[in-house]
This record gives C-alpha cells, structure tokens and sequence, in this order.
C-alpha cells in the first residue's frame, strides 16, 4: 500500500507540470491541493565514493567521502535543508551532516542549511576518511551501475530502485583547504610526521561520520569515529535529509569502515552476501 502511494504520489508531482491537468485539478480539488503537489520534495538520488585533494592545508593532504547527491524534485524552491544520519550500534543518534561547499565551522548539534531550487542538486558529506599525504593509488567502488535490492525504512519497504539511486566510479579531485571554505577560527589542525625532505601527514586508520564537530580535526577515537575492524565494518545507518518547508526522504545504508582509509566504501544491503 505505501509503495502505490508513494507511485501516485511521483505521478501527480509530474502531471501539475501540465498547465491544463493544474488548472483543472486546482478546479475539482482546490489551490491546497496544488500547492501540496508543487511543495519542496527532496530526494536522495545517488551515493557515491570520492577522493578529494586539500592542496592549500600544510601539509597538502587527502581525503576520501562517501557523499550522498540530493535533487529538490519539488516546483518551488526548498528552504531550511539538513541532513542527519543514526548509527544505534555506537549510539550515535540524528548526526548532522556537512554540505559540500558550506564552511568547516565547528558546531556540536548543528549544520549550515541550504536552500535548494527546483531541479537542482546538491552534494551532501556523509562520512570520510584521513588518506594522507602519499597517496597514489585511487581506489575504486566495489559497487557500479544501478543498485538493486530493498532497503526497509521503519514499516515500509521500498524499491532501492524507486530512489533511482546509481553510483559511480571514484576519482581524485582538487578542493579548497577548510581555512578558505571556513572561518579562521576552525583551520585545519592534523598531526603531521617530519621526513627528511618535508612534512607528511600519515593516513588514519578508519572513518568519521562528516559532522561539522569534526570534519575540520578528525582525530581517531575522537567522536563520530568510526572503527574499524578486519576485514571490514559494516555500519548500519539510517540517512535522511530533511527542509523547512516540504517532504524529506530517508535511506538505509550501511557504511563500510576498513583499516586501510582508502577502502571506505558503502553498501544498501544490511546482510553481506
């Protein structure tokens, strides 16, 4: 029953589209009704890996995300948007999360918000690994073209494939050092390792959720660390984004923690096959 609600639901947001089927359900069912199917609707449409290079911190260094890309679907722009993840199994309970692009200030129960206009997407840091300053090999996601499966959000069960979400493969990218993006009282603060011909900042073992309180100075054990084990942690989470003004979404997933910082990775299946 949820799963023809919510296939209803995604053909009426595409029929208001057409000004004549607007204007006669505007007619039968009145201006709320309208509005309630032009409201905000943010979906959560692709979860990625990718390596990213802070070329102005000292030492230049890398890091590796797992970024969730979220679209407004809705016909009028989204205001007040977050996003949040719980992991029960470290009692980590509605994290939020960091936008790609907005400051690395540090804030212990809170986000920068965003506005999102209709069709546009945004990028979303979920979690993320310290890869260090030698870095040479781009890792790969173990997981390419459409994702499959089920995913179970409370009483309902939904189609990964109702998301649409895809994934893609990684690549290294060149990204502004958190003093440019943020403010000058949070800059980048790593523990650094002298070699004989300059600084080098080693790889941390693990993984951090992106939460603001962090994401500027991780360190290991500190919180939202995530630990690993061998070969591999899975940690399951729940996902959602939420905005001030219309409907939010919400994905299962499972964060996948190695020792090894440049495997991070994730998965949609709670029970490894």
């Amino acid at each position: 029953m949820v799963k023809v609600r919510k296939t209803l639901d995604r053909y009426a947001r595409r029929a208001m589209g057409n000004p004549v089927v607007k204007g006669i359900t505007e007619r039968i069912a009145g201006s709320k009704v309208v509005e309630h199917y032009e409201s905000p609707h943010l979906k959560i449409i692709q979860i990625y890996t990718d390596n990213f290079y802070y070329f102005r911190t000292d030492p230049p260094h890398y890091r590796r995300f797992v970024i969730g890309k979220v679209r407004n679907k809705g016909k009028r722009t989204a205001t007040n948007c977050w996003a949040r993840i719980s992991i029960d199994e470290l009692g980590l309970a509605e994290i939020p999360l960091h936008w790609a692009d907005e400051s690395y200030n540090i804030r212990r129960n809170s986000m920068d918000m965003i506005e999102l206009p209709p069709d546009v997407s945004r990028d979303l840091d979920i979690a993320f690994s310290v890869l260090g300053s030698e870095f040479e090999k781009i890792p790969s996601v173990s997981i390419t073209g459409t994702v499959t499966g089920t995913t179970i959000t409370g009483s309902e069960e939904t189609s990964i494939t109702d998301y649409g979400l895809t994934t893609q493969p990684s690549s290294t990218r060149g990204t502004f050092s958190p003093e440019v993006v943020g403010s000058d009282s949070n800059k980048l603060k790593r523990t650094l390792v002298e070699s004989k011909e300059r600084k080098v900042e080693p790889p941390l073992n693990g993984a951090w959720l992106a939460s603001h309180l962090v994401i500027a100075n991780p360190m290991v054990r500190s919180e939202h660390y995530l630990p690993p084990i061998e070969p591999v942690k899975r940690y399951r989470g729940k996902f959602e984004v939420i905005c001030g003004n219309g409907e939010g979404n919400s994905l299962d997933m499972v964060l996948l923690v190695y020792s090894d910082p440049t495997k991070l990775d994730y998965d949609f299946r709670y029970v490894p096959t």
